[in-house]
């Protein structure tokens, strides 16, 4: 097992309350690797406190998203460990109005994806996997040897998989990812077809939010992210259902 592995595994052994973050603006990714993980901690460790808190909530239906605590404001409670998903640091998770950045004495956890470096965390895991699901499901799988892969879990594997590579059309993709697919797909064959044409039907409320999120897009090497301000929400009088199906289109 890799020593980052065995560091993240001896500080969630040694937390009692557990915080999982992603980045601003979640993707399916997003969701599907804090779920996962989440799910994971609840199932090995129930008597420890979970939270998953992001800004939104999915635009569809998936697994377990009823356990997703949206959050406008992120402060700091009584968390002894966070874990960012699908993220580097902290840039990516916060806005203006958090503070929980600023007052935290938790430890620190990474797990992402992407060619950047959080040089504040506690430990960090990346290998530069696929997706953070992928890398999120290596490490529940390294950790814990009976690991199981339900079919909600299988789901989310997929649709996190195969969104972060495009249907797997990009290079990010490696064979351990399709042996991966090939393993989650053995356990629930979701029907891709179906989830990418829910994905891509777009509410009219959704151009203008799209605009603004082209507008306010922040390139970090081979990340970016981009946002909608409340002041953009009141002066556009944009709606939830718009500003959420726009996030997920871009």
């Amino acid at each position: 097992m890799k020593k980052e592995y065995r560091k993240l595994h001896s500080l969630i052994k040694k937390s009692q309350n557990i915080l999982i973050l992603t980045h601003k603006g979640p993707d399916f990714d997003a969701f599907a690797s804090g779920l996962i993980l989440k799910k994971f901690l609840n199932t090995y460790y129930p008597k420890k406190t979970v939270t998953f808190k992001a800004r939104q909530s999915p635009t569809q239906n998936i697994p377990f998203m009823h356990e997703i605590q949206v959050a406008s404001k992120i402060d700091e409670t009584n968390e002894e460990l966070i874990i960012l998903t699908d993220s580097s640091g902290w840039d990516m998770c916060v806005t203006d109005q958090d503070t929980i950045h600023l007052t935290t004495k938790a430890k620190i956890g990474v797990i992402d994806h992407h060619d950047t470096v959080e040089s504040k965390a506690d430990v960090t895991i990346n290998n530069n996997m696929s997706s953070a699901t992928e890398q999120v499901l290596d490490f529940c799988m390294k950790v814990k040897g009976n690991y199981k892969i339900t079919k909600e879990i299988s789901m989310l594997g997929q649709i996190g998989i195969i969104t972060d590579t495009g249907r797997f059309l990009y290079e990010n993709a490696k064979p351990h990812t399709y042996e991966l697919m090939a393993k989650l797909r053995g356990i629930y064959e979701l029907d891709v077809e179906d989830f990418e044409y829910r994905n891509s039907k777009l509410p009219a409320d959704s151009l203008l939010p799209i605009k603004i999120y082209i507008q306010n897009i922040h390139i970090q090497k081979d990340m970016s992210f981009t946002y909608v301000t409340n002041k953009d929400i009141k002066d556009f009088g944009l709606t939830k259902t718009g500003i959420n199906s726009a996030q997920m289109f871009i």
